[in-house]
């Protein structure tokens, strides 16, 4: 019945024109087609979706519940199946109005800046980009997205970090994610099946700075790595997709810090000291603020302070500020491309975990389900608790610092709480798969138990082999589901229990 909905209407493009739309969350997928050019003078039509082109005859299946542009640097025509709701509100705009040209304006700057580490040699580093907003739903991935996808058709090979925890439209809900992209973002499946380093956040990252610094530098450390690996990644340097910074939440932060008897009570974190950290901790030399010019003389103001300048600073927010540690940052003001409604974050959440486990129309995946006795496995919460308290689970005989991993910094920052499966309700619970393991096989097939302290060390890095879905939990084994391929039952798995959920039925309504 939902196809019998969807209507099929061609439009025509002009030369750097772009069609504007915004696809429903049910009734039907959205559909377009670039058609080819009936005369066979002039240019061959080109089109494309955030950066990605599209192929002349083959029909694009588009995600749902998205804000789209199709942009022609050409002018094409385009054949758009959808419903009529669809078709009511999408709009086309000229060269004069199109937001594409925006875009180019800051993939020249940032080819500008590869242009130059390419030529300075080994020791040259491409642009770290760092995109922030005051609120939801203003074109952030967009942007990021976008930028992206011109920078691998020019040959590069950025880095992409989603560090929007809460709603990060690149990663997984709750996890900070590290991308090395090869290839243009497919626009169907997204960054669903795209080869990741994943760490768990868990909580908001605002809520629990410590634990989000401490995952961001061994991102760093490992994005360090894959640069000095490969020229392609080191110039194209990194995007950090933030996320928000709620103006209401720096308010009264701003108003704690500036009160003469401050409450009881556990201090209030102001985000725009998380944000400064970041910045520092990433090399980030271009900062673009999305939508707000009040957030981005925020940030200017903060960074002034850093820098230890006695002086406040000026009205006029200045367009790059000095750090104390040399680092330059340029600070940049863009316009809204979305004034949508904020999306249906549970909507998105199920639709990614569903993607996940069970594939889309065209990637398929193979879930495996199986049961492993509760005993042989550990349940841990990162991040929720207090960092000197005491384990559930009692050290092994062979704990000792000289084991600690010295590539982990700031271990004594992240809390650790092991739980037992009947301590917790974890049916229907997505867990987190830790890298960390209570043993590693030799080279001869046998089993070696690893000291506590570097099994600790390891768990805290929050690295993650994949995500499992519990199908039933009894007294004495655990029934999971999940497509993360070699997984050993008899090597000690470490969980991470997560806020997500996956049901047998929507406990929500989709949007609308």
């Amino acid at each position: 019945m939902a196809n019998t909905a969807l209507l099929e209407r061609e439009y025509a493009l002009p030369p750097m024109g772009e069609l504007c739309l915004a696809t429903a969350s049910s009734g039907g997928a959205a559909t377009v087609t670039l058609l080819a050019q009936v005369e066979d003078s002039g240019e061959e039509p080109r089109a494309e979706i955030f950066g990605t082109e599209l192929s002349t005859g083959v029909v694009v299946h588009l995600p749902v519940a998205r804000s789209l542009a199709v942009f022609s640097p050409t002018g094409c025509r385009l054949v758009l199946t959808a419903s009529s709701a669809v078709h009511q509100i999408c709009y086309g705009t000229t060269c004069n109005a199109t937001r594409a040209r925006s875009v180019a304006d800051i993939h020249t700057h940032l080819e500008v800046q590869r242009v130059k580490a390419r030529r300075t040699g080994a020791d040259g580093i491409g642009p770290h980009v760092l995109f922030v907003a005051e609120r939801r739903a203003v074109g952030t991935s967009t942007y990021v997205r976008t930028l992206i996808n011109y920078a691998v058709r020019l040959g590069y090979h950025p880095l992409l970090l989603d560090a929007s925890v809460e709603a990060p439209r690149f990663g997984y809900p709750g996890v900070v994610s590290l991308y090395a992209m090869q290839y243009t973002i497919d626009i169907e499946n997204e960054m669903a099946f795209v080869p990741g380093l994943h760490s768990h956040q868990g909580t908001k990252k605002h809520e629990d700075p410590a634990l989000f610094l401490h995952i961001l530098r061994q991102m760093m450390r490992l994005s360090t790595e894959r640069m000095a690996r490969s020229d392609r990644c080191r110039v194209g340097g990194i995007f950090v997709d933030y996320g928000t910074i709620s103006r209401a939440v720096v308010e009264d932060a701003e108003a704690w810090e500036c009160a003469e008897e401050k409450p009881e009570g556990r201090p209030k974190v102001n985000p725009l000291d998380v944000l400064v950290s970041t910045i520092l901790a990433a090399g980030i030399d271009h900062v673009f603020v999305v939508g707000s010019s009040w957030l981005r003389f925020k940030i200017a103001q903060r960074l002034h302070q850093e820098s230890g300048a006695q002086s406040e600073i000026p009205q006029i927010t200045p367009s790059t500020i000095t750090c104390s540690n040399g680092l330059k940052v340029q600070l940049f003001l863009l316009d809204s491309t979305e004034c949508g409604a904020v999306p249906d974050d549970a909507f998105f959440n199920r639709q990614c975990w569903l993607q996940y486990f069970f594939g889309s129309r065209t990637m398929a995946v193979k879930p495996t389900l199986f049961t492993v006795d509760a005993s042989l496995i550990r349940l841990v919460t990162i991040g929720r608790g207090d960092t000197s308290g005491t384990s559930t689970f009692m050290p092994m005989i062979d704990d000792d610092s000289d084991h600690q991993d010295p590539t982990v910094s700031g271990q004594a920052d992240v809390a650790l709480t092991y739980v037992h499966p009947q301590d917790v309700d974890i049916k229907n619970r997505v867990l987190a798969l830790s890298t960390a393991t209570e043993q590693e096989e030799l080279p001869d097939g046998t089993l070696q138990r690893i000291p506590f302290a570097v099994f600790e060390s390891r768990l805290k890095r929050g690295l993650l082999m994949g995500f499992a879905l519990v199908e039933s939990v009894t007294a004495g084994s655990v029934t999971l589901l999940t497509n993360a391929a070699g997984i050993r039952k008899d090597i000690g798995l470490c969980f991470i229990v997560t806020d997500q959920q996956l049901m047998a039925q929507a406990d929500v309504e989709p949007p609308t």
